[in-house]
């Protein structure tokens, strides 16, 4: 069955609050306050990569020419690196894999001259490789997540479960009417929007999700 598409999960979202019978107008102030509540819910599961979860959905693959100066520009949307299993990533250029490390590391190693292996390392938009390396470039690497900008797009959101956007639009939009009643039915939508998340993460991240049956480590309100 086919996902729903951005312009539905934000839709979704709001008719659980406002009623079936309802939509947010394109530019109202009602759209404006889902696509927030919608984008947060994209950015938590974005997130997730810093956790070591390589989502397949994000992953691309690149090629950049370097041109022996060490710092070649690139126009990727740049999340992070796609990793092995062990962790560790690499950059090939003209057959030589470079070692994945972060800027900081990077850089340390070329103000100190380190003499052996080949680096690389993601700095703003541009790729540096120390020594400086000459010849083209290609990597995995995990592209940001879409955001949504007018609620009417038809395309589809990348996660796997798009209900925890419309369960998070849904249970942000109860708990910002501030009463008890409203705060407490937000709250039960936004455990639904953690435990899709949780859903998700259990087959990148089994070791401690697959116990975890809380949901006070995910989006709050």
């Amino acid at each position: 069955m086919a996902k729903e598409t951005f312009a539905e999960v934000v839709q979704t979202g709001f008719k659980g609050y406002a009623g079936a019978s309802e939509e947010a107008d394109a530019g109202s102030d009602e759209m404006a306050s889902v696509i927030f509540h919608a984008n947060r819910a994209i950015t938590e599961w974005e997130r997730c990569v810093r956790e070591g979860i390589q989502w397949p959905e994000l992953r691309d693959e690149a090629s950049v020419t370097c041109g022996g100066t060490g710092s070649d520009d690139h126009d990727l949307d740049f999340l992070d690196f796609f990793r092995e299993p062990d962790g560790n990533a690499g950059v090939t250029i003209d057959g030589v894999l470079h070692m994945v490390v972060s800027a900081s590391t990077g850089k340390r190693m070329e103000r100190i001259g380190t003499s052996s292996g080949h680096y690389a390392w993601i700095e703003g938009p541009k790729l540096r490789t120390y020594p400086a390396a000459l010849g083209t470039s290609t990597f995995s690497y995990l592209r940001k997540a879409t955001r949504i900008v007018t609620g009417d797009e038809d395309t589809e959101p990348e996660m796997s479960d798009p209900s925890m956007i419309s369960e998070y639009v849904t249970g942000m939009l109860f708990a910002s009417d501030g009463d008890d009643t409203s705060v407490q039915s937000g709250s039960i939508h936004i455990s639904s929007a953690n435990e899709a998340l949780r859903m998700m993460k259990i087959p990148y991240y089994p070791a401690t999700m697959a116990e975890d049956t809380e949901s006070g480590w995910g989006m709050g309100m």
